[in-house]
């Protein structure tokens, strides 16, 4: 009799098996495929902020970095947190940098600006996004609330050469830099000193905001050190210098202890012998400031570049007053000779007319 029962026991369970083992199959495919689809799910949306910045938008509860901020669309609101390394209140715009990147911010509310050297967090909401692609460098926030963690030093400056500026396809824009240059051209505007310095025939626009600190006199054709933030676009101050095509950067000093002189101006300046000496003799050149030199007007060729012949050869003089002398003229050009192509040009000349004859003009 047990024998029987038991026999009836492993039918029904054999029975039971049988009968069950689709559907369990069947429920735990239909498992995996759930938590595909989530993990799927999941995924996607952690890289469409990735693939598709612009396009995607989101409330951001956590605390950005600066180079996460670049890539967030209009609409969003934001908290970022960085060091403020420049300001200009009269154009209404700062600089934020932290250790990976800097952006340029601009508020549509009417806040104080915050102050160079503060950490600050910024709480706001994107009012125009950042798009290098069309110009559109600078962030606009509305609904700003910024709130000063401390007073820190100024993030490191990033040593690079002065010409090496201008092949870096904005790889340090907004960020902040040292450079070294000689000054050839100062010029006072309020508050702000407009310089240009140059080396190696590259000549950087450079505005200071030094509250009057520092003299034209004591920087023209000196060398000095630079330590500012980098704005690769276009600039207003280019405009107070004579137009060219070898402007660098705009480097912009939020105080005058950021301006160093590392070697002051010479207190004579040479006559080069000839334009074949200024050609010929790397060691005018190499020097880096500026040189005398005589000639006669050939022509003007620009309302800024003036053509003179000394012993037979032509060199461009750029200069602001091309149009004031006539052929024939004899002058004396003062300025910094900088090699192009298979001759000099004498840059940003102070020129002056003499009584030279031609015969005596390097012949």
């Amino acid at each position: 009799m047990s024998s029987g029962l038991l026999h009836a026991d492993r039918e029904r369970h054999l029975l039971n098996t049988t009968q069950s083992g689709p559907a369990s199959g069947t429920r735990q495919w239909r498992t995996v495929l759930i938590v595909a689809v989530l993990v799927l799910g999941s995924c996607a949306a952690a890289l469409l902020p990735l693939l598709y910045p612009s396009a995607f938008s989101f409330v951001s509860s956590r605390m950005l970095g600066v180079n996460d901020l670049l890539g967030i669309a209009a609409g969003n609101p934001v908290r970022v947190k960085g060091i403020v390394t420049f300001v200009d209140s009269a154009e209404g715009f700062y600089y934020l940098q932290d250790e990976d990147a800097g952006v340029r911010l601009r508020s549509a509310d009417s806040v104080p600006m915050p102050i160079v050297g503060d950490e600050i967090p910024i709480a706001a909401t994107i009012e125009e996004a950042h798009d290098a692609k069309i110009g559109g460098r600078t962030i606009t926030l509305r609904d700003v609330h910024i709130e000063r963690i401390a007073r820190d030093q100024l993030p490191p400056a990033r040593l690079r050469p002065l010409t090496e500026l201008f092949g870096d396809t904005g790889a340090h824009e907004a960020i902040r830099v040292q450079t070294s240059g000689i000054v050839r051209a100062a010029r006072r505007d309020g508050a702000r000193m407009l310089l240009e310095i140059g080396d190696n025939g590259r000549r950087v626009p450079v505005v200071v905001l030094d509250n009057g600190v520092l003299t034209r006199d004591s920087l023209l054709d000196a060398r000095i050190t630079v330590r500012g933030v980098v704005q690769v676009e276009y600039n207003p101050w280019e405009e107070s210098f004579a137009h060219n095509n070898d402007f660098g950067p705009l480097l912009q000093v939020a105080r005058a202890e950021d301006v160093q002189l590392i070697e002051r101006t010479p207190t004579q300046i040479p006559l080069a012998p000839s334009v074949r000496a200024l050609i010929t003799e790397p060691h005018w050149v190499a020097l880096g400031h500026r040189v005398r030199i005589h000639g006669v007007v050939v022509r003007a060729e620009t309302p800024q570049v003036l053509l003179i012949d000394n012993g037979g050869i032509v060199m461009p003089v750029e200069t602001p007053h091309a149009r004031e002398y006539a052929p024939g003229d004899s002058i004396e050009a003062l300025g910094w000779p900088t090699p192009r192509g298979f001759t000099v040009t004498l840059q940003r000349a102070e020129v002056k007319g003499i009584d030279v004859s031609l015969a005596q003009l390097g012949a």
